[in-house]
C-alpha cells in the first residue's frame, strides 16, 4: 500500500498466492489499483474486511473525482522475476564443461560386466580396484609424461569404448555422467589425477 503525490492510496498485489480483493473483486498482479473512499479490501484468504476512508485536510489532496491521474504509479516485476543468486549459480554450473580422460576397470558386479576386451568379466570389485591402483601408480610416477602414459594404458586396458581415444571422453556438462564421476571430474584441476572413483559401471 502506497500514497501517491496527491495523497491517494494505491494498492498493489505483488503476485501473492491468494490474491488481493477490492470490493470483492480480485485485482490484477503488479498493477496499481487506486482506492476510493469506502472501498473494501480483503487480503488473500483472510476473513477480515478493511474499508478505505479518506480524511480531507487543507493543503492535502483527497479522493476527489477531479484529481488528476497524470502521476500514475508504474511498477516493474523485473526484480521479482530476476533469478536469485542461487538460481544464477545453479545455471552457471549447468553450463560448465570439462574434458576428462578415464581408464575403466569393470568387475563382475558392474551393471554390464563385459567389454571390447573381454566378453564376460569375472573379477571381483576388490581385484578391479587393485588392478586400477597399479595403473594409477604408473601414471602418477610418469611426471611430465603422465598424459602420454595414461593414454597408452587406457588404450590397452580400459573396459570403456573410449579406450580407442586413449580414454578421452571429450567435453561434457553436468548431469551427463554418473554422479560420482561427475563430482570427481568437476572437482579436478587441469592436469590433476583423481583418486579411484566408483560408479555402477566399475572403477575409474
Amino acid at each position: 500500500i502506497v500514497h501517491d503525490k496527491h495523497g491517494r492510496i494505491q494498492l498493489i498485489d505483488l503476485k501473492s498466492g491468494h490474491g488481493v480483493y477490492v470490493n470483492r473483486r480480485r485485482i490484477k498482479p503488479n498493477r496499481p489499483r487506486r482506492l476510493r473512499d469506502r472501498d473494501t479490501v480483503i487480503f488473500g484468504a483472510s476473513s477480515r474486511v478493511y474499508e478505505c476512508a479518506y480524511r480531507s485536510e487543507e493543503g492535502r489532496g483527497g479522493d476527489k473525482d477531479g484529481d488528476s491521474d497524470d502521476d500514475k504509479l508504474t511498477f516493474s516485476d523485473s526484480e521479482e522475476d530476476k533469478p536469485s543468486e542461487q538460481q544464477q549459480r545453479k545455471k552457471r554450473k549447468e553450463k560448465e564443461k570439462v574434458r576428462c580422460s578415464h581408464l575403466l576397470v569393470k568387475h563382475r558386479d558392474s551393471r554390464r560386466p563385459s567389454s571390447w576386451r573381454q566378453e564376460k568379466i569375472t573379477i571381483t570389485k576388490e581385484e578391479a580396484v587393485s588392478t586400477l591402483m597399479q595403473y594409477r601408480q604408473k601414471i602418477a610416477a610418469a611426471g611430465s609424461q603422465m598424459a602420454d602414459v595414461f593414454g597408452k594404458l587406457a588404450k590397452k586396458y580400459s573396459d570403456c569404448s573410449s579406450a580407442r581415444a586413449g580414454g578421452d571422453l571429450g567435453y561434457f556438462t553436468r548431469k551427463k555422467m554418473q554422479k560420482p564421476f561427475e563430482d570427481a571430474s568437476f572437482a579436478l584441476r587441469v592436469g590433476e589425477l583423481s583418486q579411484i572413483v566408483t560408479t555402477d559401471s566399475g572403477v575409474h
